[in-house]
This record gives structure tokens, C-alpha cells and sequence, in this order.
């Protein structure tokens, strides 16, 4: 089963064909849905909250995933990280890492794309298009169905949001309602969306674990989407906003 992070690189790579970490075909915002694709996901295998700003390691036993477990060993090697300080500090080579794992692991499939003629640059294609598919329509249905949306997938549609890959994952005048959902997911406040899931989980609407594992993802979604907000305003500024989708080389950062 694909993480949740794997499942927003296969999503915007499934919607922009040959888009890469470093070759600006993917949002640049998009590192950001990635950096709290990561976050979202430590939340729901129980390892952190995000409580009053800070991300608070709860469990720091690995989870048996690379990339998961070194963000969780260096949150909890700093005890309690301002969320926001950590959503914008992403490290060289972060969204990197999860290409190469998929197409490691023979989900993505690279290939050489130029840039104005004179750089390479590598671009990736989804080797089982079915996947994608069947995601983006479980995403569809899930945000556009009667009731609340499973954590999982509610975070993703935020994650989506995000990133910035809504309008090329649904695209066009039909699909204008679905991109307002993915937003408004993306900005719910967590005491509105608490109670229940949907029914057949195994679990009951009253369950307090899961109203809080609910209001955790939600606040975890939320503050990757004001990250990622925070860093527009602040990035037009002086880069002009520049797309790279990622992971800009450290010149391009002007600190």
C-alpha cells in the first residue's frame, strides 16, 4: 500500500505527465503538500500532534519507512518543533527522495526532459496508469458523496489542495465544484468535521480516538496549506515565484 506521500507524488505525476521534482512542470508549491503529506502521516500512524503550533512526537518507535522515520527521528531528537518553522524548512533533496523510492520501487517511471533546449532534467510517468486512475476517482467520489470524508482521504484532498494540483488532476468548468471541495477540506477548522466517519469502519461514531485522530489530520492538512499559502506571499516576493515543484537547488534559496 502506498504512504500517503507516495499517493500525492503518483497523483501529480499521474495529472502532469513527465513532471519531476527539479524540471517545473509540477506547482512549486507542490513541496509543500509533500512536507505535510509527511506530517499527516506520522499523525495518523499515532507518532505526532500538532497541538498549540508545535508538532509533539507522542511514540518515536520507526514505523519500518525510511523516509518517514528519519522525519520522525529528527522530530523527536528536537522535542517540540513550531509547525510552521518546520513545514518551511525543507531540506535539499526532500521530495527527491520520494521519486526515486517510487521509481525504485517500479511505480514511476523516468525519462529525460530539457529545459529550453539546454538542461536535463529528469520527468516521470506512472508505469500503471490504473492506479492513478482508480485514486483520482476514489478522491472524486469521496469529496463529492453524501457525509463525512474517511481521515485518510480527507487529508489527501487537502494535501491536493495544497500542493497545488487540483486543477490539473480535475480539470476544467466540470469540475470547478470538486476543486471548492478540495479547498474547503483543506481549510476546515478541526472542531467542525470531529464527529463520526462513515458508517462500516468497525468503529463507532462516539469513538473518542478516532474524534481525535480526525482533529490532529485536520490540523495537520490546515497548517500545511497556510505554509504553503505563507510561502506564495512571501516567495513572489523575491524569486519570482519561480516553478521548480520541489526541490529548488540550495543557490535558489536566498537566505
Amino acid at each position: 500500500m502506498p504512504s500517503l506521500p507516495e499517493d500525492l507524488v503518483i497523483l501529480a505525476v499521474g495529472a502532469k505527465p513527465r513532471g519531476g521534482p527539479n524540471n517545473g512542470k509540477l506547482p512549486w508549491r507542490f513541496c509543500y503538500g509533500m512536507r505535510g503529506a509527511v506530517l499527516v502521516a506520522l499523525t495518523l500512524a499515532g507518532r505526532v500532534d500538532v497541538a498549540d503550533g508545535q508538532i509533539v512526537v507522542r511514540n518515536p518507535s520507526p514505523l519500518g519507512d525510511a523516509n518517514l522515520d528519519e522525519a520522525l527521528a529528527g522530530l523527536a531528537a528536537a522535542r517540540a518543533v513550531p509547525v510552521a518553522q518546520w513545514m518551511a524548512d525543507i531540506p535539499a533533496g526532500y521530495v527527491t527522495a520520494w521519486f526515486d523510492r517510487l521509481e525504485a520501487a517500479g511505480v514511476l517511471r523516468s525519462e529525460t526532459v530539457w529545459l529550453l533546449f539546454i538542461a536535463k532534467r529528469k520527468g516521470y510517468r506512472v508505469v500503471h496508469p490504473g492506479y492513478f486512475e482508480n485514486l483520482r476517482a476514489a478522491l472524486h467520489t469521496a469529496v463529492t458523496g453524501a457525509g463525512p470524508v474517511e481521515p485518510s482521504l480527507a487529508a489527501l484532498a487537502g494535501l491536493v489542495h495544497a500542493g497545488d494540483i487540483a486543477a490539473p488532476l480535475y480539470p476544467g468548468r466540470e469540475n470547478a465544484a470538486v476543486r471548492a471541495r478540495l479547498g474547503e477540506l483543506a481549510g476546515q477548522d478541526p472542531s467542525m468535521t470531529v464527529p463520526g466517519t462513515r458508517s462500516g469502519t468497525g468503529t463507532s461514531d462516539d469513538d473518542p480516538f478516532r474524534h481525535a485522530t480526525q482533529a490532529a489530520v485536520h490540523s495537520a492538512v490546515h497548517h500545511s496549506v497556510h505554509a504553503a499559502v505563507a510561502a506564495a506571499t512571501t516567495t513572489s516576493h523575491h524569486s519570482g515565484g519561480s516553478s521548480t515543484g520541489g526541490d529548488s537547488s540550495p543557490s535558489h534559496h536566498h537566505h
